[in-house]
């Protein structure tokens, strides 16, 4: 069950009044909530594959041809990353998979990468549809997991509306906080598991 009550705010005109109320309100809650500082992104994935999620939108995708063959960081590859990333002033990190790949093995580099980063640095995960058993993610590190439901699901994708919902619910009963991300497929908030 979600916590949060229905929103509609995509559903006012770009270009008026309140839309500016409601930037300007989100501008002071982040500088609030953030005490004015920025995060810094940088994002790696684990492996390179094609997809068979076939997101028409995505690099990966199995069907845009560009990943023709498989290739997976070895975690120490995966703390070079890592450690380059805070040298040049990161202080989050995305860790990306393809939905595809081995969820244990990324959960055992995803282990050595939060050993080697500073303990204020946030990582973030970025993977696929997971069970309650499988959304350990807080287990090994993560401070929260990017997933969404997005705009077209289940067009543009090969994935289930219902199953993003499912691995959302199921990322937040692991007790990640949570943002919110409002959807248009079917017009109701969706839930973004964020960091904590």
């Amino acid at each position: 069950m979600m916590c949060c009550p229905e929103l509609s705010l995509l559903a006012l005109p770009p270009d008026c009044i309140e839309s500016y109320r409601v930037m300007a309100e989100a501008n002071r809650l982040c500088k609030e909530l953030s005490g004015g500082k920025a995060e810094i992104h940088a994002q790696f994935a684990v492996n390179l594959s094609p997809c068979n999620c076939e997101c028409l939108f995505c690099s990966f995708a199995h069907i845009n041809g560009i990943f023709k063959e498989s290739r997976e960081l070895s975690p120490e590859d995966a703390v070079a990353h890592v450690r380059r990333f805070e040298a040049d002033g990161a202080n989050a990190v995305f860790m990306m998979s393809t939905a595809q790949n081995a969820f244990d093995r990324y959960l055992e580099i995803a282990q050595e990468v939060r050993k080697s980063l500073k303990p204020e640095t946030v990582l973030i995960a970025n993977v696929g549809d997971q069970s309650l058993q499988k959304a350990r993610l807080k287990d090994v590190g993560f401070s929260g997991v990017y997933h969404a439901v997005r705009l077209r699901e289940g067009i543009d994708t090969n994935l289930s509306v219902e199953k993003r919902k499912e691995s959302i619910r199921n990322f937040w009963k692991r007790v990640l906080k949570s943002a919110r991300a409002y959807s248009q497929s079917d017009r109701n908030i969706q839930t973004k598991s964020w960091r904590r």
